[in-house]
């Protein structure tokens, strides 16, 4: 999955039942360097911990892009960002996803 599709990063499997995968575009990535560590930009990116689905757990990170408005309201936007799919909630599970995407981003 990771040499045909874009959308899979990486897919670490170790001791542990179930899989990390990393999910992002280059997009993603590439929106967030220049929106979320930018002075001159206010957008932040955050990340929910843990969606349970089942024996899986889905991180997801969002992030705002202040240049576009939504017509009527004036709303900004809020978009999808990196999505972290894994078995546990062990700091060292989340800080290989974190790792992986600051490596992602050092090589844009």
């Amino acid at each position: 999955m990771v040499t045909n599709d874009n959308l899979v990063k990486t897919v670490t499997v170790n001791s542990s039942r179930v899989p990390h995968v990393v999910l992002c575009t280059e997009r993603q990535v590439k929106e967030i360097k220049s929106l979320c560590f930018n002075k001159q930009c206010r957008s932040v990116l955050s990340f929910d911990k843990m969606h349970n689905l089942g024996s899986l757990y889905a991180t997801v990170g969002v992030y705002r892009k202040h240049v576009l408005q939504k017509v009527g309201s004036g709303d900004v936007p809020i978009f999808i960002g990196p999505i972290f799919i894994h078995g546990n909630s062990r700091f060292q599970s989340l800080c290989s996803f974190f790792h992986i995407l600051i490596h992602l981003a050092s090589q844009l």
